[in-house]
């Protein structure tokens, strides 16, 4: 069971990980200095393949198996081992992922869902956007770059905390 578990932990964290530091520090930035082309590219990413729901349940993954990898390790929470310095690590690191997917799914998630409804309808009218459109957009893309800079932050607290466990 815990080979299991570890594996499934270890694969869609990999996996979560990557693809969280790829889109915040690459993709994104790409995206958004390339314009309406950019847009294009983060409306077909969002709507036209099924990277959210790899994104969801890599995410989700991650969190159930390390959750119960945590249950396990722990002893079934004993307070000496959370106190240990390898308990301290893991649970920082736990905290940091689980900080990750909070921020990700309520600040990226929702923003880059309705940028890609605002950028569908922009595109069904044949239209420029409205002066109200646009604002919306900025506001709509700060937003998701806030909730990308700081799930990449706790992704990288989680990902420190669960290297350094082991040597500790």
């Amino acid at each position: 069971m815990m080979i299991l578990l570890n594996l499934v932990h270890i694969m869609a964290g990999a996996f979560w990980a990557g693809a969280v530091l790829l889109l915040t520090f690459f993709l994104f930035p790409a995206m958004e200095s390339a314009g309406p082309q950019g847009g294009a590219v983060m409306q077909k990413l969002v709507k036209g393949t099924r990277f959210p729901l790899a994104m969801m349940g890599s995410g989700v993954l991650t969190i159930l198996s390390g959750l119960a990898l945590y249950w396990f390790v722990s002893g079934g929470l004993s307070a000496a081992w959370i106190s240990s310095s390898h308990g301290v690590a893991i649970t920082v690191g736990g905290i940091g992922g689980i900080l990750a997917a909070i921020v990700g799914g309520a600040m990226s998630g929702r923003a880059s869902k309705r940028l890609g409804a605002l950028m569908q309808e922009i595109q069904a009218a044949g239209a420029q956007p409205t002066a109200d459109q646009q604002m919306e957009i900025a506001s709509l893309k700060r937003t998701v770059r806030r909730g990308s800079l700081a799930g990449a932050a706790f992704i990288l607290v989680a990902l420190v905390g669960m290297s350094v466990a082991r040597a500790l």
